[in-house]
């Protein structure tokens, strides 16, 4: 695996929560005596680290599965007797508050008793682990963390938009999500040779409650678009490396005129 830390090293972007900066802490250990959000945060990191409850943290907005090698750094932290925790932060700014203070802290504490640049090799180790993992375990991986994503074979976009021939679906003109339309978010799993299988619905919209009863009927014609129009994919790939990846495609249902 020394190639491919070699290669995570030279392409591994570092966010501002994992460089090793001294001065970012210059704030957490003197905060305004008016920033009483930062001021509460600091207070409930020190009573978890007092606790035993030193955490290796990242700060998100509302944005799932915001680091791919999320699984790896859960299992590399409990090695060494952290836990890892996601701070959400707001989107809704308060002047004179800072947000983000619980973990700013942690990493702190961390630096600490780890030295400086602890939290940035773990995130390095985690990355290496998650491409050693798509490798040689099979490690499936959103699409949307993929270098270069996954896509038909053929080159041609997705057509959406589903006619239904075997029965009546109800438009709701009132339901604006989705143009009255009911439509199915069809998930599926794309393999390293481009095969596509394990089909599921990630979410549905019906529009109108007269439609919930076709609920099975709108998947199934999902499923047989998606296999006679879309059924070979180029595979997704992190850095150059062919990934199994998990990907997602609305489909929208209209009658038949």
């Amino acid at each position: 695996m020394t190639l491919i830390a070699a290669i995570l090293i030279s392409t591994f972007s570092l966010t501002k929560a994992q460089e090793s900066d001294t001065s970012k802490y210059q704030y957490i250990l003197n905060p305004n005596s008016s920033d009483k959000e930062c001021i509460n945060d600091i207070k409930r990191a020190k009573t978890d680290i007092e606790s035993g409850q030193l955490k290796v943290t990242e700060t998100f907005g509302f944005t799932p599965n915001a680091l791919r090698f999320e699984d790896e750094l859960k299992k590399l932290s409990r090695e060494l007797g952290l836990e890892f925790e996601i701070e959400l932060i707001s989107d809704v700014i308060i002047e004179g508050q800072t947000q983000g203070c619980y973990s700013a802290y942690m990493d702190y504490a961390l630096s600490e008793k780890y030295g400086l640049n602890f939290k940035r090799d773990l995130y390095r180790k985690a990355d290496s682990l998650f491409i050693e993992n798509i490798i040689n375990n099979n490690r499936l991986v959103s699409n949307d963390f993929c270098d270069q994503s996954a896509e038909p074979s053929n080159d041609i976009q997705i057509n959406p938009s589903i006619k239904v021939k075997n029965f009546r679906i109800v438009e709701d003109s009132a339901n604006q999500f989705g143009n009255g339309f009911p439509f199915i978010d069809l998930g599926f799993i794309i393999e390293k040779n481009g095969e596509i299988g394990s089909f599921k619905i990630d979410y549905w919209l019906p529009a109108s409650q007269a439609n919930r009863r076709y609920k099975n009927q709108l998947l199934n014609l999902a499923i047989d678009e998606m296999k006679e129009k879309y059924s070979t994919w180029k595979p997704g790939r992190i850095v150059g490396i062919r990934a199994r990846t998990e990907h997602s495609v609305r489909f929208f249902f209209q009658n038949e005129k």
